[in-house]
């Protein structure tokens, strides 16, 4: 919480730059001496190594060069100016001797120098230190990230990051909210009434009574989740409502048929004394631990139930590298410089050993030469060793001091030996770096679409899985969770083939009937004997129909019917049909039927209409009719489900 109060606070006094916190001004046109940034932040190696540089148009500065120990010089990158201002951006700035830098300012023939103070590095000790030839200030809070930017405006909390401005009135957003309160866990629904809306319109979703339009495009987002501590995932599937022509309709229409870096390993010459070097390594490797510890406490963070992750941030691997490759190099060079003391602790020890031969045998050496005199055989050999047992006595003392303080000295080596074996590797550091730089508020969502709505039933699953690595390392609760739900869409036309009853009680469709009678004897008239029963019989239907919501829809119908008479007849159905229901569905259907009705023959028509007398009785001729009428049907569908590819 203090490191975002310092950055809000830093880039609230850099605001008018545009760019970060760290700056320095320059307001006249001479030399002077600067120890702080534009608002009083102390300058030190970790926090000079990227800044920005401001100067005033009116001094009429036309060059700004950094001046490095050879006396050359570099000019830095020139950056969009402000009112009345040029920005420059410094980075990687040399640090010359006495802890200082230069930056000269060019005007025609005229310059005048800007010296860049920092503030000298401490050893524990508080001796002023300069490890491997360089600056630098290491406390408990070591700051390894640059500027914060990319972050999401505030205003869009309410809308989980969502911006109205990616998104048109077609588009429908669905927001899975995993929450960390468990009981705020819910479905979200976002929408705009127009195209140029600033703002959504957001809802609660009873995912039991959803409907979609096929026009709409769906995104679907879940939001709060930590993606570095659970798996998450997204499956959208389209269903199909599929049905079959019924075998009626079939005879009469159809027919049967997925480099480490390299080395910057730098032999800069050591100036000091060996125990110097081992104080400095043993300070880079302070510093080291710490910067090394912040950056996994950062990464701990990813894990935090209660955390919220931060804007995005460039991490300073190339700090923090460097440091990592100085201290590998110091202990490579100090392990050489200690060779010859390695060389002289074994003289040491094998002078140990014989003398201690020559100590065990005193009495024997003593005793040989009290019993020769000068100038017999051997005697000079004799007084020669006793010497040289005596000399060794005197001075064990002095050697037993000279081999502990090697070997003290050698094992702060093989110490620091061991040390550099258990460093971090360039890859750890890289994979590290890497993780920081993904801890950001993209990954606690997950977002899929746009999903285009081609089929009847839009079918999602989110499924959420602690990872079973962080349950082992972190000791969290292991946790699953599936939210499926299915939502209708209509709006779109698709065909239907469906199947039952049809009625049509008009007489126009109704078959009339005569018969011969017999009149007094003297013949037979022919007499109306009325009509048959009225038509009905069973339908087939195809269907192209249109949802006005998931339940009910309404479109056109073609199909056939077959009469449920002695004589089945054919006929022909055109009508509009309302649809009613969803996976099973029935259809009403109106409109007219059209099917050949039997008409007496012409000479038996007339027959009739005269009453003719006939002696004699005969077959009554018939011949077909094409006749219209209207006709309502009764007709169901049983859909098979498919699911898209």
């Amino acid at each position: 919480m203090k490191n975002v109060y310092f950055f809000g606070l830093l880039l609230f006094l850099g605001c008018f730059a545009g760019y970060g916190q760290k700056k320095i001004v320059i307001e006249e046109f001479k030399d002077m001496e600067v120890s702080g940034f534009h608002g009083g932040t102390e300058i030190t190696d970790a926090n000079i190594r990227s800044f920005e540089l401001h100067v005033l148009k009116e001094m009429g500065v036309e060059k700004v060069v950094i001046k490095n120990g050879m006396g050359g010089g570099s000019s830095p990158g020139q950056l969009d100016g402000g009112t009345g201002i040029t920005r420059y951006k410094v980075e990687n700035i040399p640090v010359l001797e006495g802890n200082i830098c230069k930056i000269e300012l060019i005007k025609g023939q005229d310059s005048k120098t800007i010296t860049i103070k920092v503030k000298e590095a401490t050893a524990p000790n508080g001796a002023a230190q300069s490890p491997a030839g360089t600056s630098t200030e290491c406390t408990e809070k070591v700051d390894l990230f640059q500027q914060v930017k990319d972050c999401p405006d505030k205003a869009l909390e309410d809308s989980f990051g969502l911006d109205p401005a990616d998104f048109g009135k077609d588009d429908v957003i669905y927001v899975y909210d995993f929450n960390k309160v468990t009981s705020k866990r819910r479905m979200y629904k976002f929408t705009k009434n127009n195209d140029n809306d600033a703002t959504f319109v957001k809802s609660k979703v009873n995912l039991t009574q959803e409907e979609l339009r096929a026009k709409k495009q769906v995104w679907i987002k879940v939001a709060n989740i930590n993606r570095f501590m659970n798996d998450v995932s997204i499956a959208d599937s389209l269903f199909y409502y599929n049905s079959k022509p019924s075998a009626l309709f079939n005879r009469m229409f159809i027919g049967d048929s997925i480099t480490t870096l390299g080395s910057m390993m730098d032999k800069a010459a050591i100036q000091s004394t060996k125990q110097n070097k081992v104080n400095d390594i043993l300070t880079q490797l302070d510093c080291f631990n710490k910067m090394y510890t912040s950056l996994k406490a950062e990464m701990i963070k990813a894990f935090d139930p209660c955390q919220t992750f931060t804007c995005c941030n460039t991490v300073d691997f190339k700090t923090l590298s460097l440091k990592l490759n100085e201290i590998r190099t110091a202990i490579s060079v100090l392990q050489l410089e200690y060779t010859d003391t390695k060389k002289e602790l074994e003289t040491l020890k094998k002078e140990k050993t014989d003398c201690a031969a020559l100590v065990k045998d005193e009495k024997k050496l003593t005793e040989e030469l009290a019993k020769l005199k000068n100038g017999d055989a051997g005697y000079d050999i004799a007084k020669e060793k006793v010497d040289k047992m005596k000399a060794c006595k005197d001075d064990s003392p002095t050697r037993q001091t000279k081999i502990d303080q090697k070997e003290m000295e050698l094992s702060i080596v093989n110490g620091l030996d061991e040390i550099k074996a258990n460093l971090p590797t360039d890859a750890q550091l890289k994979q590290l770096s890497v993780f920081l730089l993904n801890m950001v508020e993209q990954n606690q969502a997950l977002i899929k679409g746009p999903i285009q709505l081609e089929g009847n039933l839009l079918d999602v699953t989110i499924n959420i899985n602690s990872r079973d690595s962080i349950v082992a390392k972190f000791g969290y609760p292991n946790f699953s969770d599936k939210i499926h739900f299915a939502i209708p869409v209509y709006g779109r036309p698709f065909v239907s083939f469906s199947s039952g009853s049809f009625l049509a009680p008009d007489k126009r469709l109704r078959e009339k009937t005569y018969a011969w009678q017999e009149v007094n004897g003297a013949g037979h008239v022919l007499t109306e004997s009325g009509y048959s029963n009225p038509v009905a019989g069973f339908s087939a239907l195809v269907n192209v129909q249109w949802g006005l919501s998931s339940y009910v829809g309404l479109g056109p119908s073609v199909g056939v019917g077959l009469t449920i008479e002695e004589q089945p007849r054919l006929s022909y159905l055109v009508g509009g049909s309302l649809f009613l229901g969803k996976k099973s569905q029935l259809a009403i259907t109106g409109g007219v039927a059209v099917m050949q009705v039997d008409r007496i023959s012409k000479n038996f028509e007339s027959a009739y209409e005269s009453q003719t007398v006939f002696s004699e009785t005969t077959p009554i001729d018939y011949y077909k009719e094409l006749k219209v009428g209207p006709f309502i049907s009764l007709t169901y569908t049983l859909f098979k489900i498919s699911k898209s590819k």
